[in-house]
């Protein structure tokens, strides 16, 4: 792996911890359990293993070719995937979230409480 490779990679894991604090931060789930939300390059099955142990169950919301794609790769690897909501539309896009905040709009109201306080306190926008 080239130098340039390696920060990328070590970024990309950097943000999937940010993104598994800010979900991680609501608690506990109804059954007593800290479930996390991340992203991993699954364009990148060579690198799953630094991101997502075996055994674990992918949950994927299909609202594309792409996430057909996704779903296929995953199955194909061996791991549980479970669709979430299929057929449903997307109501709210990361890019709305990431324009309100660019923008110094209302971004709390597009996410939730536990998001709104991991991103006020990884001081990325002024609170």
């Amino acid at each position: 792996m080239s130098t340039s490779a390696r920060a990328g990679f070590a970024r990309a894991s950097v943000c999937a911890a940010e993104r598994f604090a800010r979900i991680a931060s609501d608690g506990l789930n109804r059954f007593g359990m800290i479930h996390g939300r991340f992203q991993f390059p699954v364009n990148e099955p060579e690198l799953w293993s630094a991101y997502v142990p075996a055994g674990v169950t992918q949950y994927l919301r299909l609202f594309s070719e792409w996430g057909d794609t996704k779903l296929d790769r995953l199955r194909k690897a061996g791991y549980e995937v479970v669709v979430l909501d299929e057929g449903t539309d997307k109501e709210i896009s990361g890019n709305d979230v990431r324009a309100a905040l660019r923008s110094g709009g209302d971004w709390e109201s597009l996410v939730p409480p536990g998001v709104a306080r991991v991103i006020k306190s990884l001081q990325r926008v002024t609170v």
